[in-house]
């Protein structure tokens, strides 16, 4: 067996090098072992006593000098095992802690943007889109659109992805075409800015002559405006 075999399952080029002295000349002291392994006198015990805690040898005292012995050849498959084993707890603690440290990134992570013009709030409707699964529901805030073919486009893309959307309006003036999924309740004056809550972000809007669009992108913010919703939608008159 050579070192390079056994760098390959673990071992360093020190710990083969002892290792494999130590299976071929049998009980030595750490002079002899120091000499048969090649390796310096002040690093082989060090070596020694670790291949000790990976149960690939042992020592014992005889007459005050300690001597070193190698394992039985099969116990490197015992060796193999635990390395299995640590390899399997470790994975395990991996697959625990992913979830968390996803969650902390979310919370944390801070994006707030700005948006001009019709080609900004066409921008962040298709990311606010993106963001939200298939039949989600997107809350909020509306507001009169001043544009029909915008509206259209709206529409056309939320039920490409079958969302559904509960708006609070200030005023009962309904829109020229009902929309399929579109639940609208009333509180007068509520607000005359838009405002879309997706899962991982916040858009409010102004829908003037050159619109502007304010995207927020925090965990807190949402869920905040969520119990908002929440509260204004049970007050809210259908």
């Amino acid at each position: 067996m050579s070192i390079l075999v056994l760098q390959k399952i673990g071992l360093t080029p020190g710990e083969a090098k002892v290792y494999l002295a130590l299976v071929k000349n049998g009980e030595q002291t750490k002079s002899t072992l120091s000499s048969n392994a090649n390796v310096s006198s002040s690093k082989v015990y060090e070596i020694a006593e670790k291949l000790i805690k990976k149960g690939l040898a042992a020592s014992i005292i005889k007459n005050n000098k300690k001597y070193y012995s190698g394992s039985k050849p099969e116990e490197l498959n015992k060796f193999i095992e635990r390395k299995e084993e640590a390899l399997r707890q470790e994975k395990e603690i991996v697959k625990n802690i992913i979830p968390k440290l996803k969650s902390t990134k979310e919370t944390k992570k801070t994006i707030i943007q700005v948006f001009e013009g019709w080609d900004g709030y066409e921008t962040t409707i298709s990311e606010g889109f993106a963001s939200i699964p298939n039949k989600g529901t997107i809350k909020g805030i509306g507001v009169e659109m001043p544009r029909i073919d915008k509206l259209h486009q709206y529409h056309k893309a939320r039920r490409a992805k079958n969302l559904k959307q509960e708006l609070i309006f200030p005023e009962k003036k309904m829109s020229k075409t009902k929309y399929k999924d579109n639940d609208r309740r009333y509180i007068a004056g509520i607000s005359k800015i838009g405002l879309g809550i997706f899962p991982d972000r916040v858009i409010i809007q102004t829908l003037g002559k050159e619109p502007i669009s304010i995207v927020i992108q925090n965990s807190d913010v949402v869920d905040s405006f969520k119990q908002i919703h929440a509260v204004l939608w049970e007050k809210a008159k259908k």
